[in-house]
């Protein structure tokens, strides 16, 4: 099953789920800054063993990441998955989308 909201991402395959949060325009998540290029960041969960997602397996899986990232990816290409925000905001403003307790 693969899905995508707002820019967030995720596929299950088995027992894995693999999560991949949207960062802001100035390259900050939730949880902290992004790692190296890719200002997005995988997650790798066991829901057999974790399903609270509290123990992110993605360092120590990463062929699983990358299969599952490209599984995601060619569901994508083939159902036109749009990049977010739909609409460019303009210069200096700030993708509140993910803030909703904020609005």
């Amino acid at each position: 099953i693969f899905w995508e909201h707002q820019g967030n991402r995720a596929v299950r395959l088995h027992t894995w789920k693999l999560v991949h949060r949207r960062c802001d325009s100035d390259n900050t998540c939730a949880e902290g800054k992004g790692e190296g290029n890719d200002t997005h960041r995988w997650e790798l969960y066991n829901m057999e063993e974790d399903r609270t997602e509290l123990h992110n397996l993605a360092s120590q899986n990463p062929e699983l990441v990358q299969h599952m990232s490209r599984l995601w990816f060619d569901w994508a290409a083939r159902i036109g998955v749009k990049s977010w925000p739909l609409n460019p905001l303009p210069e200096g403003e700030k993708d509140w989308s993910n803030l909703p307790w904020l609005w």
